[in-house]
């Protein structure tokens, strides 16, 4: 029963945050490491999973600190590293890269991967492919979540989060992101 009242918490909160994020209020930011964020995420896996080699691969750093939503972000992460966690057989592998205008995030295991032709699907809500029970509302949160700072969650031989550098396309008000476009 408390497992199952557990998880019942877990579903309203997720549907709460599905309903915050579609209303597109102005997010929350600060300055956010990502390399350290993502750092944190591969050792809560390597906890988690001791039986599976959890590693963290820098090939470029952004130079500072970003301007996000620092929650938003370790959700995302935190919702990829629990799906990898999920699927892979004895790998997952967390690549920071950084560019001019984006750092790119990717999350990938040895498993099976996503078929081709539900790569978008993943991302509809309480949409479940691998029949293991779970809500269905992981992937469209963290896709959500993304956007909301002005980035994008795909799938490409992973889970691929891209989020901008700086804040050349937002505007800092108060301590909120506005983005053009945004309500």
């Amino acid at each position: 029963m408390v497992r199952e009242t557990s998880r019942a918490a877990r579903l309203i909160s997720s549907l709460l945050q599905i309903a915050r994020l579609d209303q597109g209020l102005p997010t929350p930011v600060a300055q956010v490491d990502v390399v350290r964020l993502c750092a944190e995420e591969v050792e809560r896996l390597s906890l988690l999973s001791p039986d599976l080699d959890v590693v963290l691969e820098v090939r470029r750093a952004p130079g500072g600190p970003l301007l996000l939503d620092g929650g938003g972000c370790q959700e995302i992460l935190s919702n990829l590293g629990d799906n990898a966690r999920r699927h892979a057989v004895s790998r997952i592998r967390v690549v920071v890269d950084a560019g001019p205008s984006m750092v790119r995030v990717v999350v990938a295991e040895d498993g099976p991967g996503v078929a081709e032709d539900a790569r978008e699907q993943v991302f509809a809500r309480f949409v479940s492919l691998d029949g293991r029970g779970g809500s269905g509302l992981g992937l469209p949160i963290a896709r959500s979540l993304a956007r909301s700072m002005g980035g994008e969650l795909s799938y490409e031989d992973g889970f691929v989060l891209e989020l901008p550098v700086g804040a050349a396309q937002a505007t800092l008000e108060g301590n909120t992101l506005s983005r053009a476009g945004s309500s």
